[in-house]
């Protein structure tokens, strides 16, 4: 990738761009419009046809996080095409000569990350590939999937939002990746860059990853919440859900390592608990009774052995999940939870954070359902911890800690519910009601 100058935005052409950009779902400040500065742009490799993708890197200034995010665009000369072109939906705004397109509606710009990989020494292969196109129902990313005869489709993912550092889900899959583990679809390469915000220091961090498409695969809730829907039983799915789990903490293990715990990291986690309580309970005062229960289980949580931690997945649910045609289960989006800072995200945590995440997963797949949605929660949980335990050995952590992980999890759907979903507050206050007395 070169730094290079391309056709100048005009003030209407950035008005324009802010517009488009004010619409797509990955923009975080729903409701506003940006206000957008050019803090770095490259230049890929122009097509044959005239084409030139280009990735502007622009902070919001009308957001106070001030975020960076990453503009995958195409310039288009006006001629006709003889390659394949973007459908109208693609055209942002006119520039003299030609237009600026949607890079992720426009097929040279997948080609051109591509191109730029195998220059980095990626192995992509030779197969024939047909055009990307986007997958549908991605939210703070742009994922761009790309079939080809004969040999194991491809998927880029564009990270909207760049940040200084290493993504996780580049480090974590590509761990995995190395240890020639199954459990994750196979990483092929990623694309980072430079900029400066402000004229400060220089920033690094992360554009893209580009990784095997698992082609007709069902994601884990799609398949467990019809499962839960019909009254049918999920307990080999969830058994083999559990080992692969276990699977993916015993890679991330041996290729990143572990750590023990101490008193700081027990006090560092049990702080965070207790302001996750704190903010829930403002919100919904009907916890304010559950509270010292609670903050009895954080405590007995506490006082107990963590043992060693380890970075894990970070934001493990059953949409993480896939089921594969052939019945693998892999684990996917590694990023961890978005709204945590990077530091937070990559710092070494009990591995049982990932398991109570799925177990409340569960849970929510069977709610709705009654009595028979609750027992088969129930039992697709107790299977899914039977096959981490028989994988791994032993579950990996006192059931203190748990208690305590489930709750804080559930404490923070309770929030976001009542911010998002009020109709859905119901699930996680039941589960906070079972387990702070102890069911």
């Amino acid at each position: 990738m070169t730094d290079a100058p391309f056709p100048e935005l005009d003030p209407h052409g950035w008005a324009a761009l802010a517009a488009w950009m004010r619409e797509q779902r990955w923009y975080a400040a729903k409701g506003s419009t940006p206000r957008l500065r050019q803090v770095a742009r490259i230049e890929l490799a122009a097509t044959p046809d005239g084409a030139l993708p280009v990735t502007l890197l622009v902070a919001d200034d009308a957001d106070p996080r001030r975020p960076v995010y990453q503009l995958a665009l195409v310039v288009r000369p006006d001629r006709d095409q003889p390659a394949p072109t973007p459908d109208a939906a693609a055209r942002i705004v006119e520039l003299p000569g030609g237009a600026l397109h949607d890079g992720a509606r426009d097929p040279a710009y997948a080609e051109a990350v591509l191109a730029e990989l195998e220059r980095a020494g990626a192995e992509i292969g030779e197969a024939p590939r047909s055009p990307a196109v986007p997958f549908a129902g991605e939210q703070s990313n742009t994922s761009l999937v790309i079939g080809r005869d004969g040999d194991r489709d491809l998927v880029i993912k564009l990270f909207r939002v760049v940040r200084h550092g290493e993504n996780p889900e580049i480090e974590l899959q590509r761990a995995l990746t190395h240890t020639g583990s199954p459990v994750v679809p196979r990483f092929i390469g990623s694309l980072s860059a430079e900029w400066s915000v402000d004229a400060g220091a220089a920033e690094r961090g992360d554009l893209a990853v580009v990784q095997e498409f698992v082609a007709d695969a069902v994601d884990g809730w799609s398949l467990a919440s019809r499962a839960a829907a019909g009254g049918i039983d999920f307990g080999a799915e969830a058994r083999q859900l559990g080992a692969i789990t276990a699977a993916a903490h015993r890679g991330l293990a041996a290729e990143l390592g572990t750590v023990g715990a101490t008193d700081d990291d027990v006090a560092a986690l049990t702080r965070v608990w207790e302001q996750r309580l704190d903010d829930a309970v403002a919100a919904v005062p009907q916890l304010a009774e559950r509270a010292d229960a609670i903050r009895g289980r954080y405590a007995a949580a506490a006082a107990s052995s963590w043992g060693e931690l380890q970075r894990i997945h970070g934001d493990l649910h059953l949409g993480q999940a896939l089921h594969a045609a052939d019945g693998r289960w892999l684990l996917i989006d590694f990023e961890g939870e978005p709204l945590r800072s990077l530091a937070e995200r990559t710092h070494p945590e009990p591995v049982l954070r990932d398991v109570a995440g799925m177990l409340r997963s569960f849970d929510y797949a069977g709610a709705g359902h009654g009595e028979s949605g609750a027992r088969w929660a129930e039992a697709a949980a107790t299977a899914y911890l039977e096959g981490y335990a028989d994988a791994a050995g032993a579950l990996p952590g006192p059931p203190e800690l748990l208690t305590a992980l489930l709750l804080d999890k559930a404490v923070y759907e309770v929030s976001y519910e009542a911010r998002n979903r009020p109709d859905w507050v119901g699930i996680p206050l039941a589960a906070v009601v079972r387990m702070s007395d102890g069911g």
